[in-house]
């Protein structure tokens, strides 16, 4: 990818938290009448064991009319507000999100209408958490060839409001299940958009990296109930929403920092050189674990989004920057790497000079 500039960056996180305990109560609910009331009982110790070991004690969520679209929509206007853009000039919108509601028309065609765009190219993509960085990536690919000047990309994730559909999937028939369900209960809301372009001396996109494999596809699975699958390695999936927890975080892990290094010598990035870490994050112990098998200082990755708003998915990154802008860890011509891991399974890492 050649390089591309940052115009402007937005984020936003709703102010509203929900506890560990409110994230349980509904699953308990759900599976109360077919379990007995010891798996219940251990069903809740478990959860909050898990919890506690990973560090996550809210959630973020929308309240006072928040919802996924008037989330896009702030965090776009509010970059075209920075970079003194208007709707005209922006002439492709890329959206991406796991927790994606529409099936047609694209969340990116309603975004673009929101914000005043009447003509343009708007689509989304669905790369799981690596969404927002695989839009860059495309962006960057436009910007390239002159096809497009400015492009907007924008994460929004508020999974509350698929929260029925995934209720729909939260049923088990045996407590032994309960860890492949775990997923549901990390997830918060927050929105982030990036306004990139070719032009001006905002902070420049080196480069891009990926490795995917698609031997570990089966992973973690986020589906509309009922469908059909292939042959997976696992005796029984459950429907809707399922993981193997363990074995994805073993993955990451074991095989993020090889990537990491190995893409680093290939484009002589100098990895002592580098100021900043930003990571989707997904507990500070698969954080830590992957910095200190990298050989980097902790210190080095300042931003912790899980502990307060779960699982942002897509939007975990452009969050994190905004979150560091404003607490001026972003100073010119330091060196930022914006790291990614999504089930698939993928691997992806961003070099950039800010």
């Amino acid at each position: 990818m050649d390089s591309i500039r940052i115009k402007a960056f937005s984020y936003y996180v709703p102010e509203g938290r929900i506890t560990n305990d409110q994230v349980v109560e509904p699953f308990l609910e759900v599976n109360k009448d077919h379990l007995s009331s010891e798996d219940i009982e251990y069903i809740s110790y478990s959860c909050k064991r898990k919890f506690e070991f990973l560090g996550v004690q809210t959630r973020s969520i929308g309240i006072n009319g928040d919802n996924a679209v008037g989330m896009a929509v702030k965090v776009c206007e509010d970059a075209m507000a920075k970079a003194n853009v208007t709707p005209q000039e922006i002439d492709c919108l890329i959206f991406a999100a796991v927790s994606n509601p529409f099936f047609e028309p694209s969340f990116a065609t309603v975004i673009a209408k929101e914000i005043g765009i009447e003509t343009g190219d708007f689509f989304d993509i669905g790369d799981t958490c690596n969404g927002f960085m695989k839009g860059i990536e495309i962006a960057g690919i436009y910007l390239s060839t002159g096809k497009y000047r400015n492009v907007l990309v924008v994460a929004s994730e508020h999974p509350y409001e698929v929260g029925e559909s995934i209720q729909n999937t939260a049923r088990i028939d045996v407590v032994e299940d309960i860890d492949k369900k775990f997923s549901t209960f990390f997830a918060g809301s927050g929105a982030g958009a990036f306004l990139l372009s070719k032009e001006g001396d905002g902070p420049e996109i080196k480069h891009y990296f990926q490795y995917r494999e698609t031997e570990n596809w089966d992973i973690s699975l986020y589906m509309l109930p009922g469908i059909t699958l292939p042959k997976t390695r696992y005796e029984k999936i459950l429907n809707g929403i399922w993981a193997d927890p363990y074995s994805l975080s073993a993955l990451i892990i074991q095989n993020m920092p090889g990537f990491l290094l190995k893409s680093f010598e290939e484009n002589d990035i100098d990895k002592d050189k580098i100021d900043l870490f930003f990571t989707h994050q997904l507990g500070d112990n698969i954080t830590f674990a992957t910095l200190d098998k990298l050989g980097v200082e902790r210190s080095k990755a300042p931003i912790h989004t899980f502990k307060e708003f779960g699982n942002l998915a897509a939007a975990n990154l452009p969050v994190s920057i905004g979150m560091a802008n404003d607490a001026g860890l972003l100073e010119k011509g330091k060196n930022v790497v914006l790291m990614s891991s999504a089930c698939g399974l993928t691997f992806a890492c961003m070099y950039i000079t800010w």
